[in-house]
């Protein structure tokens, strides 16, 4: 893993092996005042270092889990994303969405 990068530029090609690095991190409970939410999983962005988050909501259903939207979500300004983006360094906010296996309802 590399130091984050401060002069990364806002880009939404999603690079190789990004979704792989996601993928691989573990989902954790998530809770807040004792009300389960769902699961998350974090670490640093595989393009920029900085740490981003993908939450998946807790729902009954009887169809089959479907795969989570992955993007990074980052706070750092990374020049030039466009004001209509909340955070991140650009993969899974463009064209391209990056979707990754749910935490299997667990």
């Amino acid at each position: 893993m590399t130091a984050p990068d401060p002069d990364l530029t806002w880009d939404d090609m999603v690079p190789t092996g990004w979704a792989d690095t996601v993928i691989g991190w573990q989902w954790h409970d998530w809770r807040e005042q004792n009300v389960r939410l769902g699961w998350r999983k974090w670490g640093p962005c595989p393009r920029c270092g900085h740490t981003m988050a993908v939450y998946q909501r807790a729902v009954r259903s009887t169809s089959p889990t479907r795969p989570v939207h992955a993007r990074c979500n980052c706070t750092h300004g990374h020049t030039g994303r466009p004001t209509t983006e909340t955070g991140g360094c650009g993969p899974g906010a463009g064209p391209t969405k990056v979707a990754i296996p749910s935490a299997g309802g667990a």
